[in-house]
């Protein structure tokens, strides 16, 4: 279980009042910790343990492969313990570019891009990151500018520390933009059972 499920209530009424007042299908998908997997936690301890073997040799240091593999498992341990150090070891914008490339693969593998709705929102939320982003169907793109608004606003209210009460006014934001711009219709039909997905 990623949230509470009184939180995951109120984000699937939240959705269910949207939809029903916009032709457009909205999708919650939130994951604990997008970048503490072992794959990048390997890949970003592999980096700084060859860095640190080649400042061994530079400095003619002995028993350089115990130096590599102390480093390596050390770096590894510290990050599947401490995801949030990934912000203090890595640029911002690679970070973010990692994470929307996530979102973006969960878009597609969910199907979400294949159902007959032109009008798909996914509000995709990784928590220990504090990362929001909004995928869409192009048919939504020309609400990007107002979107993209929403999640600096959502931004700002997470690093304040309020990352719930953010995610729940970013959500009910763009149902704002979703209802004023595709109404619903009487042939409207819900293509997605699920309002609330959960990632381990």
């Amino acid at each position: 279980m990623v949230i509470k499920p009184e939180f995951k209530n109120k984000l699937s009424s939240l959705i269910k009042n949207i939809e029903a007042k916009s032709s457009a299908e909205v999708i919650c998908v939130i994951t604990k910790s997008t970048l503490n997997t072992k794959f990048t936690c390997f890949l970003v301890s592999l980096a700084i343990a060859a860095l640190c073997g080649f400042f061994s040799i530079f400095l003619n240091l002995s028993s350089v492969f115990y130096i590599f593999g102390v480093v390596l498992c050390g770096v590894f341990l510290i990050l599947q313990i401490f995801p949030a150090i990934f912000r203090i070891i890595l640029p911002e914008k690679f970070i973010n570019k990692i994470l929307y490339k996530f979102a973006l693969k969960n878009f597609n593998s969910l199907g979400f891009n294949e159902i007959n709705s032109k009008q798909v929102l996914m509000f995709f939320v990784s928590l220990s990151e504090k990362y929001i982003c909004v995928i869409t169907k192009e048919s939504l793109n020309k609400e990007n500018g107002k979107l993209e608004n929403i999640i600096k606003e959502f931004i700002q209210t997470a690093k304040n520390g309020n990352l719930e009460i953010g995610i729940i006014k970013a959500l009910r934001d763009c149902g704002d933009v979703l209802i004023q711009s595709f109404p619903v219709k009487k042939d409207d039909v819900n293509e997605i059972e699920k309002e609330v997905i959960e990632l381990d």
